[in-house]
């Protein structure tokens, strides 16, 4: 005989399917990417699932093809909002959305257009500001290219998402793309959108001078289909750089780390101070190493106990920032709970100037005013020779950099 349930209805009994356990769970999937088209090609695919709305979040829009996915959805009817970096408006993807009348508006410009009720599909975020500065008794000044867009992900429908490392571009250079569904997860994301559209961004501030955006997401913790873990972080106003050097003091194992650019004293410090005590610290750097602000970068290059190594091949356009926590036996030949950590941008400094009075200096990037995010899964049930795939992906990132890598004196 076969077994159905019962669903009371306004007009009886009706036979409904049970429900599915998997919804229970952040259903997600990691990719390897070789290049920019590649992860864009993901973005596509969801911008041509959306049935009822989208939401891009990108530092860029370089791709043309994804240019023509989002307005696509926007012509069938799907409500479609997009932010993208003040700085980036004239990328090729954004001009050719606004010849097809899908315009981006950013500074006074999106504050006029909302005053008068005229919004636009397609933000610009992350403008340059103006504010006074108490600590130092002085107004400061900075400018929209000290500020930064670095989110890389979508959302469709409230449901189903993509989220990369980077994205939009052309380039070449490896990514790390989750898809996945999940409404926890992509509620919390669309939230993040809401502001980042809104005007909410890096470039928002309080009266007294801090961080003006919110903690919109609800839970920090998204059970996956696997006994991996998901964590979210969003920056500026959950400070991603504090919760990597946290993660490195607590280390009972190893750290290693890929990032493009090192800048930040303080990790540096939490680095060489966990080398010093006897544990595995590995970082590598990419081509741009030094870039950002060269006697920052002096801190990390100076430190005598981590085994650095350093990319010196210029032909490559981007290199993921990955960390990789207690992969490997502590030394009591226990297994820890291993942490894999996917950052949105380099490993920039946590203080938004330095130096005070009139010999104050704002920083070209800081975590204060980058919008971004940090990935995280957590493996409790970790094994160094069956690694979860999300794990076991971030092992081979930065393996495969230091292959192509020299050590670093």
């Amino acid at each position: 005989m076969p077994r159905f349930l019962l669903c009371i209805a306004p007009l009886g009994w009706m036979a409904c399917a049970p429900p599915d356990p998997a919804e229970g769970f952040t259903n997600v999937e990691q990719f390897l990417d070789a290049d920019g088209p590649t992860t864009n090609a993901r973005y596509i695919e969801l911008a041509n699932s959306a049935e009822t709305t989208l939401r891009v979040a990108l530092n860029t829009i370089e791709d043309e093809d994804l240019a023509n996915a989002i307005v696509d959805a926007h012509d069938r009817g799907v409500d479609v909002r997009v932010v993208t970096d003040f700085d980036n408006a004239e990328a090729p993807g954004v001009l050719a959305m606004a010849e097809r009348g899908f315009v981006c508006l950013g500074g006074d410009e999106a504050l006029l257009a909302r005053a008068n009720g005229e919004g636009a599909p397609c933000t610009l975020a992350d403008d340059g500001t103006e504010y006074f500065d108490f600590a130092n008794n002085l107004p400061v000044s900075v400018p929209s290219s000290s500020i930064h867009m670095t989110h890389h992900f979508a959302v469709a429908d409230r449901v189903n998402f993509v989220r990369s490392d980077k994205a939009g571009d052309v380039g070449n250079g490896i990514r790390l793309t989750v898809v996945g569904r999940g409404e926890d997860l992509g509620d919390d994301l669309s939230w993040e959108h809401q502001q980042l559209f809104g005007g909410t961004d890096a470039s928002t501030l309080t009266a007294f001078s801090s961080m003006a955006k919110s903690n919109t997401d609800n839970r920090w913790m998204y059970p996956t289909q696997t006994p991996v873990v998901m964590e979210m972080w969003m920056g500026p106003q959950e400070r991603v750089i504090k919760r990597i050097i946290d993660s490195v003091y607590r280390a009972r194992a190893n750290v290693y780390i890929l990032t493009d650019d090192f800048v930040d004293p303080n990790l540096a410090r939490a680095l060489e101070q966990k080398a010093v005590d006897g544990f595995d610290v590995r970082v590598v750097v990419g081509p741009n190493f030094g870039q950002i602000r060269p006697e920052f970068s002096r801190t990390f290059r100076d430190q005598e106990n981590i085994v650095k190594y350093r990319i010196t091949d210029d032909t490559i356009d981007h290199v993921p920032t990955v960390v990789l926590v207690d992969s490997t036996l502590d030394r009591a030949g226990i297994q820890q709970m291993a942490q894999g950590y996917v950052l949105t941008h380099d490993m920039v400094p946590t203080n938004r100037y330095f130096g005070s009075g009139a010999s104050l200096q704002i920083l070209s990037a800081c975590d204060q005013l980058m919008d971004g995010n940090l990935l995280a899964f957590d493996d409790f049930q970790h094994s160094a020779e069956s690694p979860s795939t999300e794990i076991g992906q971030i092992f081979d990132v930065i393996a495969a950099h230091i292959d192509i890598a020299e050590e670093y004196p």
